[in-house]
């Protein structure tokens, strides 16, 4: 495929490298920032550079349009006008990535005929994660009694940043890949009939066709933030613990600001023998540098990235479902920094979020300003009524300006029809590696 990139994140470097060093991509065209425009020099990367982002995208060599933008603004603007050219997207998330971003690029995906995709944790852990974990959960020994191999912790060790956006994003990025991990572990134990469980003496045998209903909700339902604090009001360490209600064991990812720059996942077997299993799940963005190294383009070029975005911008299905995966991870880092605020553990409910799920949240809030003022204006109507000498001209002008918004409000309601219901249903979702069909989401 023919990729060009707009943007002002050098974040996105490392991916460029990979295209550019790709056999069967190639980098066509680029309107970006400076700083970015400078590593690309360095790094080797020649492609034609255009005057505008709107000249960029609208290239007659182009299948596929890098969004990588700081504001989520501009990364909305940027990915609608991508979508409209007829140009599958992939976007870096932005440092204020929120709901309200993730739910206007679902409702541009819905619109359009492309794919459209965010380069997430999603895409640094799941390249050999499979078959590492299916290789060592068969090479397990079984107990003496038959009993299953339990997998006991998801963990991540990760650097601490000093900058909070760049935290925010390594947070984001860090609770992406874990779910990811976790929906490849359900996937893994209801192929090969190993449990998953966090609590010892509760194993149960996975199967696919509970597998869906355990996790349909999202894969985890609580989080816990915990700052050990230091000087200048900067953490020690930040630590996110990751728990399910049944069926998933819990992750536990912490940052701190003594490890190395290369972050890695271990997933602890419990077993006569246990066993770790290391996979890096971070982008090289996560660096202390916060650029890419010459040895992480190869290392992601061998896990053949760029590859599989190409393979995935073209399957609808796989779209809207990385897209509500990539929500509920949003939904989650919203929890952590509720838990982190209120300084305790935080239930997370995921809901559908449609048209008609926002519609219905709009209508409540408007309906409670309409009992307020139905009742301060019937107070407000009746003392002026008694200390004024109105006409009763003037008194039935007052009522019907009254009861209007009220009318108003109810005529509203029999908008509802006309508002979209969820993005999709689960069930239309053919099945691939990942058997979990996540639904979206709203944390409390």
């Amino acid at each position: 495929m023919r990729f060009v990139v707009v943007g002002d994140a050098e974040e996105i470097l490392f991916l460029l490298q990979a295209v550019h060093g790709s056999g069967t991509h190639r980098l066509t065209a680029a309107c970006v920032g400076e700083s970015l425009r400078v590593g690309m020099t360095t790094a080797g990367i020649t492609c034609r550079m255009e005057a505008s982002a709107e000249e960029t995208i609208q290239s007659t060599d182009a299948d596929v349009l890098i969004v990588a933008e700081r504001h989520a603004d501009r990364s909305v603007s940027q990915v609608r006008m991508g979508s409209q050219a007829g140009l599958h997207v992939l976007a870096l998330p932005p440092d204020d990535v929120s709901s309200a971003y993730c739910y206007e690029l679902h409702l541009l995906l819905d619109e359009s005929q492309f794919g459209l995709l965010l380069l997430t944790g999603h895409w640094f852990s799941e390249s050999g994660v499979r078959e590492t974990l299916s290789t060592r959960l068969h090479a397990q020994p079984m107990s003496d009694t038959g009993g299953s191999t339990l997998i006991r912790q998801v963990s991540v060790e990760a650097t601490l940043s000093a900058i909070p956006e760049v935290q925010r994003q390594r947070e984001l990025s860090a609770i992406d890949a874990v779910c990811s991990v976790c929906r490849t572990l359900t996937d893994v134990s209801a192929a090969d009939g190993t449990a998953l469980d966090a609590t010892p003496g509760t194993a149960e045998p996975i199967s696919a066709a509970n597998t869906s209903r355990r996790v349909q909700r999202g894969v985890f339902s609580q989080v816990t933030a915990l700052d050990v604090p230091g000087v200048d009001d900067l953490p020690l360490s930040r630590t996110i613990t990751l728990s399910a209600s049944a069926g998933l064991p819990p992750a536990v990812i912490c940052f701190r600001q003594d490890v190395s720059s290369d972050s890695r996942m271990r997933i602890r077997l419990e077993s006569p023998d246990s066993v770790v299993a290391e996979l890096s799940v971070l982008s090289p963005k996560e660096s202390t540098t916060g650029t890419a190294s010459p040895s992480d383009a190869r290392e992601f070029r061998a896990n053949d990235l760029p590859d599989r975005i190409a393979a995935a911008l073209t399957d609808r299905s796989r779209n809207q479902r990385l897209m509500e995966w990539f929500e509920d991870s949003v939904e989650l880092l919203a929890a952590v920094e509720q838990s982190r605020r209120r300084r305790r553990t935080v239930d997370v409910w995921f809901e559908g979020l449609s048209e008609r799920a926002a519609f219905k949240t709009q209508m409540t809030a408007i309906g409670c300003g309409i009992l307020f003022y139905v009742m301060f204006g019937m107070m407000a109507f009746l003392l002026v009524a008694q200390l004024a000498d109105l006409s009763p001209t003037a008194l039935k002008i007052g009522r019907i300006l009254w009861i209007t918004p009220v009318v108003l409000f109810l005529l509203a309601q029999l908008l509802l029809p006309l508002a979209r219901p969820g993005h999709a249903n689960p069930a239309q979702y053919p099945q691939e590696h990942n058997t979990e069909e996540t639904t979206s989401h709203g944390a409390h």
